[in-house]
């Protein structure tokens, strides 16, 4: 979760900044293989998704109406909103949570 709410920060940034900006994707998989190390253990993980997604909600919260409507061209995903993105995130969320609360006794 923490490295999706790096990738989509560094995404509704560059909207709010650039004229439909391109959107690239990412392997999470890849990610997850490859920089797992760079959090040694769960509360790590946790702490940097704390970080990163206080500055979002606080951006988010500063956001005009007009730049929710902000677009980038994702390459997989065609044309988008900042509220599309923000959407995304909820949805990621709520899939994440709903795998740990089954994992959960």
């Amino acid at each position: 979760m923490a490295d999706a709410e790096l990738v989509y920060s560094v995404r509704v940034r560059m909207m709010l900044t650039d004229d439909n900006p391109t959107l690239v994707g990412y392997d999470e998989q890849a990610w997850a293989s490859r920089l797992s190390m760079c959090d040694p253990d769960a509360a790590t993980s946790v702490e940097r998704f704390r970080v990163l997604r206080d500055a979002n909600l606080r951006l988010y919260e500063s956001l005009e109406d007009a730049e929710w409507d902000r677009t980038g061209t994702h390459v997989e995903r065609g044309s988008m909103t900042v509220a599309d993105i923000v959407d995304l995130i909820i949805g990621h969320d709520r899939t994440h949570l709903d795998q740990i609360r089954k994992l959960l006794p």
